[in-house]
């Protein structure tokens, strides 16, 4: 099993990394690079909320979406650097328009 998991960690680490370096390269091509991460990183956030919204009366299912939510923005920080966005851990001003309004349910 151990082998297994190992397998699967370094198979989800090489596609982070590919992942990684493909968000970086297509925002780098838009018109504005730093909003363009931001604007992608505001929506898998409000994804990852509106998926547990509906299993969050449990608490292990808040926690799994608490590190969802943080690994996400693990996984955005370094395409901020690579743009040279300064990173305030704070992407209310960017919330898209279906966003608005709610209550955040995560500190992500």
């Amino acid at each position: 099993m151990t082998s297994e998991l190992e397998e699967l960690s370094t198979r989800i680490v090489a596609l982070e990394t590919v992942l990684g370096h493909l968000v970086t390269h297509l925002a780098t091509h838009a018109d504005d690079p730093a909003r363009w991460a931001t604007t992608r990183k505001v929506l898998a956030l409000h994804a990852a909320r509106s998926a547990g919204e509906d299993r969050d009366s449990q608490p292990h299912q808040r926690r799994a979406t608490d590190a969802l939510c943080g690994a996400i923005t693990e996984f955005f920080d370094p395409v901020e650097y690579a743009l040279g966005t300064e990173h305030h851990g704070d992407t209310a001003d960017h919330e898209p328009a279906a966003a608005e309004g709610e209550g955040r349910h995560h500190d992500c």
